[in-house]
């Protein structure tokens, strides 16, 4: 393994790269100018570098930006004041291997490099590798031999089993993995629709399986904003008409000790996010009719698949509290953008459907791998589970087909095409007016990742009109 250290301090550079030296037989290189990384690089292969967070003329973090350019299977460990701790968890999504908290605990350093040894060994011996590329069309593939290795099943308490295969979401399940150890920080979490937000809220507060402490999540966009706050922090008995006679406890005080997750924290109106922003700034709040202060003692976690720096350039999201969300933030990418959990997790919904039909889909067509590996998934991994749960709904072999999936071949391969109101140009065969209705209602939904203002503006409705009158619609591509 060739090592390399990187240090503006001599005395310190010379102190960490002699303790590696002794540690195997590694080569080691040390720079105390981290602007010369880029000719090492550029003329050696680095396994795995150690530099320092903050150094003249390159920190630690444009090291890391530097090295990914030219070696993306360098490994970059920071070491980190604690001044420096929200930078270095955010550089996880810059792929940072890890982070060490000075004064540098030397074990630590031991632990890293035997991860990275046995990493590379298990790399270099696995067969369990899964190629869309080695599927022809013709063939039916048995399910149980679609091997994958085995790390990327990940099952935690609480959260159930979850898919940890392309290099955006194992480096995204390091950074929560460091964000559960400061509780003080909060998180927010943004993603589109259907990428598994409330996923990753709780696999942040269930790090481990003796994990006691609550979970308890809200809906924001569920709840009337004149009940929002006493949904939140609760009331005193009396404290306004319909009040119940012994008062309510707020879910941010069901949650201490733990985490409260606020989903659609965007749809909160701009009076109460001022509220929330006193909370995360004071770590105190007031019981709705209440006179004494209450500690908050709650990992707060927020979430939108809004794009929350348009609502704040629209006016409709208060940038204070936007930078206050901003010091912690976990971008999901789309299922699209990160192919490798496709098929395992087909595999996965394909098992746990298995286990409850009577007859059990033991193949699978090869040209099914193709077309659901390249599908675009618009709606996700929620989409995903819904596509493959009505497939097997209707499935009477042991063998998975196209003609499972033919309701997302025509939803992809519409015969109706809209380009303006005055120029459509309809199918040769008969269709359905009310499923060109819902069609229309969930491409929009689509297009605006599920935000219902903003559905229905872009069809001419005001947005109760369009939750009255398709609200079966709207509720179903929410439970997708």
């Amino acid at each position: 393994m060739t090592i390399c250290v990187i240090d503006d301090e001599e005395f310190l550079c010379d102190a960490l790269a002699l303790y590696i030296s002794k540690l195997g037989p590694y080569t080691v290189h040390k720079l105390t100018d981290p602007r010369k990384v880029v000719n090492l690089i550029s003329t050696h292969t680095i396994d795995l570098i150690f530099t320092d967070v903050r150094m003249p003329h390159l920190s630690g973090i444009d090291v890391a930006n530097e090295v990914k350019k030219q070696q993306v299977n360098t490994k970059v460990v920071l070491i980190s004041g604690q001044s420096d701790i929200i930078e270095s968890i955010n550089a996880f999504e810059i792929g940072v291997y890890d982070f060490l908290i000075k004064p540098v605990d030397v074990n630590k350093i031991i632990e890293i490099i035997r991860s990275i040894e046995i990493q590379n060994e298990q790399q270099r011996k696995s067969t369990h590798i899964f190629n869309i590329d080695d599927i022809s069309p013709e063939e039916e593939v048995v399910i149980d031999d679609i091997l994958f290795p085995p790390e990327i099943y990940v099952t935690r308490a609480g959260v159930g089993e979850i898919i940890i295969a392309s290099e955006a979401m194992k480096s995204l399940y390091k950074k929560i993995k460091k964000i559960h150890d400061y509780p003080d920080i909060p998180v927010f979490i943004e993603g589109r629709t259907g990428t598994g937000k409330e996923v990753i809220a709780r696999s942040i507060h269930y790090q481990s399986p003796d994990i006691v402490t609550p979970f308890i999540a809200l809906n924001c966009a569920a709840i009337e904003k004149n009940l929002f706050e006493s949904e939140l922090f609760g009331y005193e008995k009396g404290a306004f008409t319909d009040a119940q006679a012994s008062g309510k406890t707020g879910k941010i005080k069901l949650a201490e000790g733990g985490s409260l997750f606020l989903d659609e924290i965007t749809e909160i109106s701009i009076d109460l996010q001022s509220t929330l922003l006193r909370v995360l700034q004071e770590k105190e709040y007031y019981k709705v009719g209440g006179n004494e202060k209450q500690k908050v003692n709650t990992r707060i976690i927020c979430a939108t698949n809004r794009d929350i720096k348009e609502l704040v350039a629209q006016g409709l999201f208060r940038q204070d509290l936007f930078y206050r969300l901003d010091v912690c933030k976990v971008t999901i990418p789309p299922l699209n953008q990160r192919r490798e959990e496709i098929i395992p997790l087909l595999l996965l919904y394909i098992k746990e459907m298995n286990r409850k039909k009577k007859i059990k889909v033991k193949k699978i067509a090869g040209d099914v791998l193709i077309f659901l590996y390249h599908y675009d998934w618009d709606g996700n991994i929620r989409q995903l589970k819904n596509a493959v749960t009505k497939a097997l709904l209707f499935n009477e072999s042991k063998l998975l087909s196209m003609n499972d999936f033919d309701f997302l071949e025509k939803t992809k391969k519409t015969g109706l095409t809209i380009t303006t109101i005055d120029d459509i140009e309809l199918p040769e065969e008969p269709f359905s007016l009310e499923q060109l209705n819902e069609t229309i209602i969930r491409k929009t939904l689509i297009k605006f990742n599920g935000n219902k203002s903003k559905t229905a503006q872009f069809l001419g409705l005001q947005r109760l009109q369009l939750y009255n009158r398709y609200k079966k619609i709207i509720d179903g591509y929410e439970n997708q």
